[in-house]
């Protein structure tokens, strides 16, 4: 069978686009709403949606492909960059062609009116952006950090008769005993910063943004607005801002983006205007999040091996699961040395579409 593919308005599509998405996506929220938040009133642009046809006339589309647009910063520059989403294909034509057609035609419109695109296939998917020629630049690793062990001694140490029992008191023991030393690493610190909880991304997002130059040479635009856009309107989710105040300017330093999920704390964002700064920010914010009674709080990142030294002195371990990290460059714009390397960059959830 042969295909055919339309480059469109994604709201023009929107019922084509629609019916795709629910039987072959998983959409948080409704799907028109989220058409509406990550196509049309994104602070970059408007998306666009790719509809493939089997080549007949008046065929529906059997499957669909996107792409958002976002701005990275890359040293002095600021790359106009497209996000790979929605690649959808309805199960009985999924013989790989028409992905790989869809794919095909994303990655040369990337090339004629983007200086780079980016996406996170899944592993199914993996193959076939390679496939197109697309360069995979890493993975993106999630790191956890366990901040109440009690649940998991009862589990994988004590097998006595009264384990149940036993583990609960040696479970509050050790979480006793973790909250202590987390707590004792953010003495003197709120002498000199404050660990803030706002209501909204302000104006002082975009100063921050403005002095974490030296942070990682490749990181995804955060002013205010795209903040504001990415954690403040995505539908079906709900986001918190913590963050790090010097007290005696009310400079703001770093901050993390938090999300309350089902097995773990998740941080959607973390970024500062250098790595102490980010560093004081995690002593003050497990304490907070300690609090609230949580198992784990977890973070995503592929990028400077500073930051995941970084971690590790927090406590985060790294976990099997990562999403592969695909490129694809404009036809202005060389594979230059840092960009396919992936200790240059700098991403978290935030430059996800989910």
């Amino acid at each position: 069978m042969t295909y055919r593919i339309q480059l469109t308005d994604a709201r023009e599509a929107r019922d084509h686009l629609l019916p795709i998405w629910r039987t072959n996506l998983a959409v948080v929220g409704p799907p028109d709403a989220k058409l509406r938040w990550f196509y049309s009133d994104g602070p970059h642009g408007p998306g666009r949606a790719f509809l493939i046809y089997p080549e007949r006339e008046r065929a529906a589309p059997i499957g669909a492909a996107g792409v958002g647009v976002r701005a990275l910063r890359f040293g002095d520059r600021s790359l106009r960059a497209a996000l790979f989403a929605d690649l959808a294909v309805e199960r009985a034509h999924r013989s790989g062609l028409p992905a790989i057609a869809l794919v095909r035609a994303v990655k040369h419109h990337v090339s004629e009116s983007f200086d780079l695109g980016y996406g996170f296939p899944n592993a199914k998917a993996v193959a076939i952006y390679r496939r197109v020629g697309c360069r995979q630049l890493g993975e993106m690793q999630r790191f956890v950090r366990v901040l109440r062990v009690g649940r998991h001694l009862g589990r994988r140490v004590l097998h006595v008769p009264l384990a149940p029992l036993v583990a609960r008191g040696a479970g509050a023991i050790a979480d006793r005993a973790l909250a202590a030393v987390t707590s004792i690493r953010a003495r003197g610190i709120y002498r000199q910063f404050a660990l803030a909880w706002l209501d909204e991304f302000d104006g002082r997002f975009d100063e921050l943004w403005r002095e974490s130059r030296n942070l990682a040479p490749i990181a995804g635009e955060r002013t205010a607005a795209l903040l504001a856009w990415r954690f403040g309107r995505q539908p079906g989710h709900h986001y918190r801002i913590a963050a790090l105040i010097e007290r005696s300017t009310e400079r703001l330093c770093a901050y993390a983006v938090v999300r309350d999920g089902p097995l773990a704390i998740e941080l959607t964002d973390l970024f500062g205007v250098g790595l102490l700064e980010i560093d004081v920010l995690l002593r003050c914010l497990l304490p907070a999040l300690y609090d609230t009674g949580a198992p784990s709080v977890s973070f995503r990142f592929l990028g400077t091996p500073r930051l995941v030294a970084l971690l590790r002195r927090h406590g985060f371990t790294r976990r099997p699961e990562a999403l592969a990290v695909t490129l694809s460059f404009g036809a202005d714009l060389a594979a230059e040395p840092a960009l396919i390397d992936p200790a240059s960059w700098f991403l978290t959830d935030l430059d996800q579409d989910s």
